[in-house]
């Protein structure tokens, strides 16, 4: 995933993102090579503080796609609702996609109405 570019983000939009990113990386069951360098993007690109700081606030909720499926609906501008797509999307991309992600991008989309 090149790093990219992420406008102002909430609270609310970061946690989202990064919750998202995580629960896409271990839909498989694994974290590829490939999806722990995402991660480190991610985590630049978001900066050192608030990307630890949406990863703590994260912490429990990752692996429950329900609830991170609800914290995206706090998600309402659609620029934002574009970009975490694209990064969603890459990131399933980078080692070849499990239908656990597809099903994440399908739930994502249909949440967003995309």
């Amino acid at each position: 995933m090149e790093a990219p570019y992420l406008p102002e983000l909430s609270t609310d939009e970061r946690h989202a993102l990064v919750a998202l990113v995580r629960n896409l990386v271990v839909a498989d069951g694994h974290v590829s090579d490939s999806e722990m360098y995402d991660l480190v993007e991610l985590g630049v690109s978001l900066g050192q503080e608030e990307f630890g700081e949406a990863m703590r606030a994260t912490r429990d909720i990752h692996r429950d796609r329900l609830a991170t499926l609800e914290l995206a609906r706090r998600v309402t501008r659609e620029g934002v609702r574009r970009v975490i797509l694209s990064i969603v999307e890459q990131v399933a991309e980078g080692d070849g996609v499990h239908f656990a992600e597809v099903e994440l991008i399908h739930q994502l989309r249909a949440i967003w109405g995309r």
